[in-house]
């Protein structure tokens, strides 16, 4: 039986008007938490806020087919949407509606469908709005099972959320990777050769046939054939696009260009070609089977990682291997860091400095002291002690949803020393509240992230769930990155290594007014007394005499802290970890660790070609590729809810 209101009871029932007006009401949520609105309503209606769309991405895609129609099965509840969407309806993450669909993107997303009744209707307005004291009334929940594509037409069936029941659902059944293997079909957004027109020293290339993309194609590479010094290759990146004919490389062309390749100019390829992106290098010497090393190697930390070393040069010659790390000259934990491109990152050493170039300067407050004995193997940097009574800092950095790159998540990375087995007042990303006499303060931000404090340490979304608890060896020092997922979900490493994991049905919604390290808010109740007094619960001395919000505070040594607006993958966070514990690389080579042993020790001056890898995460796709458009995995998907 549907639940309805008194009114639209009264509308419905027998002395109610006969005149009614239907409409009804989509909501597909996406597996990220992303929500869309539609409505088969002539016009856009207004429902508890919610605008929900009748724009031309719905529009009739045949004479009398509906934009959505729908049926229920008599014995089987479920329910079959059929959308006609145009090629140019806007969908999501930058594709059409009709790209959305053939993409993937609204698998698994969970649709609501209701009905509301004799919408407002004002004369002249596009708008109708749903009476708040009629509501409306739910007539199905369920989740997208399977999609039928054809030119024209896509058909969704959605199954009830009762058939969740009736699935196996073993370990390990769901992955965050990405589907495609690197340079397939899948992945590739390669174009063909085209024609285009570059100048002798220029870095201008028009083209009256590629069409360039200035949201897409910046940062992409590019090989121009016959551009170059003596009509050689050119290849660069896309710097900026000035419209669609044409770009602003990264490298200017040389001193000619051979034009006889093509009428008026080069050829052109944009794309994931291999040849683009691979290094043409020689070995240097002290190479073993496992490990090639190069001082040509100049790439960033990890950007070898899972690619490929072919040897053309050498007793190797001919043979390949799969890479299983690489290490550049020049690394550092705080090269590391900043190759993965973090929104905020100070190293507490001396300052509240930003070294992420973004300017989040930390304002500093209270027992917070600088240059004390740090964390870092090899590194001189000094860490920040937090006296655990007035110390904190706080950075004014807003929502990391709003800030470019952003993917539905967000990764705190630190290390953390505490002379308890719990640290509590670590971050807080919502902490206002007005203070009272007494130090007492009304609630702090209902969806905050933080580090809490109920006698143990760990990390939440306060107060919606969920929590974990981690807890530290006393007075050494803790690698941490937690990981809050837009799938309102929690991952904890520590060392390198997941120790725990939550996840809470929600649509991951948090609040960020600023970021606040070394104090937070305790919610205290007189009842219970979350164990207040206990050593390592940020509340000393005798409990209050009232329920209420109080501080309570981190006491420890803090240093390398670091925010991202993505989730760091497992090689990200093992990869600071390891440098951290062992030092730097101060041989000033490149070095290559194989999975696979090589034939031969490669001799000083054998040649070999090495290929860029990709770890199938969303950060290596959008930043080492600038192919996130074509990224084929789950990558809010919560890993198992398991300690260790």
């Amino acid at each position: 039986m549907r639940a309805a209101t008194p009114q639209m009871q009264a509308l419905l029932g027998p002395s109610g008007s006969r005149a009614l007006v239907a409409c009804d009401l989509y909501t597909l949520e996406l597996v990220d938490g992303t929500a869309m609105y539609f409505t088969s309503f002539d016009r856009d209606v207004s429902y508890d806020g919610i605008v929900y769309s009748s724009a031309t991405r719905l529009e009739v895609g045949a004479p009398g087919l509906p934009a959505i129609s729908w049926k229920r099965g008599v014995n089987v509840d479920r329910l079959t949407l059929t959308f006609a969407p145009r090629l140019s309806d806007p969908g999501d993450v930058g594709l059409s509606l009709s790209q959305a669909i053939v993409a993937g993107r609204l698998d698994g997303c969970r649709v609501t469908l209701a009905r509301a009744f004799n919408p407002l209707v004002a004369a002249q307005s596009a708008l109708a709005q749903v009476n708040p004291n009629l509501g409306v009334i739910t007539l199905f929940v369920g989740l997208v099972s399977e999609v039928q594509i054809d030119r024209a037409l896509a058909r969704m069936t959605i199954a009830p959320i009762s058939e969740l029941l009736n699935i196996q659902f073993p370990r390990h059944h769901l992955t965050t990777q990405c589907r495609w293997t690197l340079y397939d079909v899948g992945c590739s957004n390669s174009r063909s050769t085209a024609d285009g027109v570059i100048s002798a020293d220029s870095a201008v290339l028009s083209s009256a046939t590629i069409n360039f993309d200035s949201q897409t194609d910046p940062g992409r590479p590019i090989t121009v054939y016959g551009a170059g010094v003596n009509g050689g290759n050119l290849v660069t990146t896309i710097a900026s696009v000035q419209g669609p004919t044409q770009a602003t490389l990264a490298a200017a062309a040389g001193t000619t260009v051979d034009g006889g390749l093509a009428p008026g100019g080069a050829k052109v390829t944009i794309g994931l070609l291999a040849e683009n992106l691979g290094a043409q290098v020689t070995a240097d010497a002290n190479c073993t089977r496992n490990q090639v090393v190069s001082s040509l190697l100049t790439q960033p930390p990890g950007y070898f990682d899972l690619g490929r070393i072919v040897f053309t040069g050498g007793k190797n010659a001919g043979v390949s291997r799969t890479i299983q790390s690489y290490y550049n000259g020049d690394e550092t934990y705080e090269s590391a860091v900043l190759a993965d491109l973090p929104i905020a990152y100070w190293r507490l050493g001396q300052n509240g400095n930003d070294y992420s170039g973004n300017g989040f300067t930390l304002s500093v407050n209270g027992g917070v002291t600088f240059g004390n004995p740090g964390a870092l193997a090899g590194d001189a940097m000094t860490s920040a002690h937090f006296d655990g009574s007035t110390g904190y800092v706080t950075a004014a950095i807003p929502d990391p949803a709003t800030l470019p790159g952003t993917q539905a998540a967000i990764t705190f990375e630190f290390w953390v020393n505490t002379p308890q087995t719990q640290a509590q007042g670590l971050f807080d990303t919502n902490p206002s509240g007005d203070l009272l006499p007494g130090d007492y303060r009304q609630a702090p931000g209902t969806d905050a992230l933080r580090g809490f404090n109920y006698g143990y340490g760990g990390f939440e979304w306060n107060p919606n769930q969920p929590a974990v608890a981690v807890g530290y060896p006393a007075n050494s020092w803790t690698h941490m990155a937690v990981i809050y997922y837009g799938a309102q979900a929690i991952n904890v490493f520590a060392n390198g290594r997941l120790v725990a994991a939550a996840s809470k049905a929600g649509a991951g919604y948090y609040e960020w007014a600023a970021l606040q390290i070394g104090f937070n808010l305790f919610n205290y109740n007189l009842v219970g007394g979350y164990n207040w007094g206990i050593p390592g619960s940020g509340t000393p001395g005798s409990a209050p005499t009232r329920a209420g919000f109080y501080k309570v505070w981190f006491e420890g040594y803090l240093q390398e802290f670091a925010v991202y607006n993505y989730a760091l993958s497992f090689d990200q966070i093992t990869t600071h970890y390891q440098i951290g514990v062992n030092g730097p690389n101060t041989s000033g080579q490149g070095i290559i660790n194989l999975w696979q042993a090589l034939p031969y020790a490669p001799a000083p001056g054998d040649q070999f070609t090495v290929y860029p890898g990709c770890d199938k995460s969303v950060f290596a796709c959008r930043n080492k590729f600038n192919n996130l458009l074509n990224y084929g995995g789950f990558p809010f998907t919560p890993n198992e809810e398991t300690a260790l």
